[in-house]
């Protein structure tokens, strides 16, 4: 009847478990969808039998017999070890229930986190002269806050801080950039080197496995970044350094007020190869996040395939990235995550911020977006905008679940450097909003202040700009621990109205076979 396309990881095993259909996969996860709306929706994911596959999932009917009163469903992995999970995920229902009475137990307050991103397309930071607009673009961008009183988190993301098409350079990253290191120790290595760090220390952000040369292109922006923090900024409210990590032209570095520093845990960085199917990372993401008090944020710095038809590559480098299993280890706040998650993959996370060269482009003649563009018609092009047609209508596009401000700024690609004219090369490529911002959050978590871009001309890109107010909670645990057991009791209730249902339709399937 359909294809519906759930998993990066073979399917071995399938198992109908009450309104849910639950998922063995070779990866050892187990996956559970509402088969309801169309795309399913991902509501539970847990690691079953690491590194194993799930051979077989079967559900234990005999046990909502009067007496047991319960669903257990069993687990098989390649090991023949035997896992019981609840099929009833009560859990989870306890936890949404648990959510709807928030208030109750979690006092609130606003952070204002700016994230800047930029394809600089190799340009090193002391080429941002000429005019003032390159000269200032660092101390305007971190001052746009200005009358809102200035960010809490800064959030830097650069792409093709090297040059991607030197051969040269390829090689140096393919080698050298090897791993030998695995990511997820290498980005808990660099979280904890950085932590620790204020923007005054030059040389806790050494990026690991990657040549001097290399090394040195990332950390002139790295320098570069740390001196405009610190003269755009008061020096009564210092920043500290609380992530960095690159990826073959990759750069990200967070900055975190130093005040909000003690609120800090979990901090953890990791990296997604997509290119050369998944072997080499000149596409893929940098993936960082932290809990602050009992909410969890995280980032994703990205660059994804490029080509105005690779638009089925550029989904799957979505998918990829937002459902990699295990990207980071489990963590034990779990008020801090959503839908049950432990923190070990990105939505599990409260709040997501996704910026980069995503590299969705206009289906329009590059003739009819110039000319668009020259009238400041840009709410024409949207309906042609790759992205926007992908969140409206693809049902598995995995970005549906996001959002995105107004794009009332001009395309940001392609232009000739030093020019405000596109392309005027041979290729003549169509101007596109490859450069974007988007959130993932619980309703009334993010508002936008600010969705821009920056007139800088020494790339063929220009950088945008977004700014939000984010809502962070702290969690009274005796309170909660009170409106838990309260849960406990409606849960007790609800249990019984839904194995006295499924006993009753079970009953009537063995009448019927």
């Amino acid at each position: 009847m359909e294809v519906m396309k759930v998993s990066g990881s073979d399917i071995l095993s399938l198992e109908g478990v009450n309104d849910r259909l639950w998922v063995g996969s070779r990866n050892g996860m187990i996956t559970v969808f509402d088969t309801i709306p169309r795309p399913w929706t991902l509501t539970n994911s847990w690691n079953a039998h690491p590194g194993l596959p799930v051979n077989k999932l079967a559900m234990d009917v005999w046990g909502l017999k009067e007496g047991k009163r319960r669903l257990c469903v069993a687990s098989v992995g390649r090991d023949e070890k035997v896992g019981l999970w609840d099929g009833l995920l009560a859990a989870d229902w306890m936890d949404k229930e648990l959510l709807k009475h928030e208030s109750k137990f979690s006092t609130f307050r606003e952070l204002k986190v700016l994230i800047v991103s930029w394809n600089c397309d190799s340009a090193k930071p002391d080429s941002l002269t000429g005019n003032k607009d390159n000269v200032n673009f660092l101390h305007n961008v971190l001052t746009s806050l200005d009358d809102e009183g200035g960010p809490d988190i800064i959030a830097f993301g650069l792409q093709e801080v090297i040059d991607l098409e030197s051969r040269k350079m390829v090689a140096k990253n393919v080698i050298l950039g090897g791993p030998n290191t695995t990511k997820k120790s290498k980005g808990l290595h660099i979280s904890s080197a950085v932590a620790s760090s204020s923007t005054s220390t030059g040389d806790d952000h050494v990026l690991l496995g990657l040549s001097e040369k290399v090394t040195g292109a990332y950390k002139r922006w790295y320098d570069a970044l740390v001196l405009a923090v610190r003269l755009a900024m008061p020096p009564e409210c210092p920043y500290s350094v609380i992530h960095t990590e690159s990826l073959v032209g990759l750069f990200s570095c967070i900055f975190v007020r130093h005040s909000e520093r003690g609120a800090l845990k979990d901090l953890a960085i990791t990296t997604v190869k997509r290119g050369m199917g998944g072997r080499y990372g000149n596409k893929g993401g940098i993936i960082s996040r932290f809990v602050i008090e009992d909410s969890s944020l995280c980032f994703i710095n990205c660059h994804l395939a490029a080509g105005q038809h690779a638009l089925r590559s550029r989904n799957a480098d979505v998918a990829g990235m937002l459902e990699e299993k295990m990207l980071f280890p489990a963590t034990m706040e779990q008020q801090a995550f959503v839908g049950g998650g432990d923190g070990s993959m990105v939505l599990d996370h409260e709040t997501v911020f996704v910026n980069g060269d995503m590299n969705y482009r206009i289906d329009q003649r590059r003739d009819a977006i110039v000319a668009a563009v020259k009238a400041g018609d840009h709410e024409t092009m949207h309906a042609h905008d790759q992205l926007l047609k992908e969140i409206k209508y693809n049902r598995g596009c995995r970005f549906r679940t996001f959002s995105e401000g107004l794009l009332t700024f001009p395309p940001t690609y392609k232009y000739d450097r030093r020019s405000n004219e596109y392309d005027t090369s041979e290729k003549r490529r169509a101007p596109a909003w490859c450069d974007r911002v988007l959130w993932k959050a619980g309703k009334g978590r993010v508002e936008q202040l600010q969705y821009r871009r920056w007139e800088v001309d020494v790339s063929d890109h220009r950088p945008i700009s977004a700014a939000f107010k984010v809502t962070v909670k702290s969690v009274r645990q005796e309170v909660r621990h009170m409106v838990k057991q309260e849960v406990e009791f409606m849960w007790a209730e609800e249990e019984a109205k839904i194995v006295q249902r499924l006993e009753e339709y079970y009953r009537r399937m063995l009448v019927v076979s």
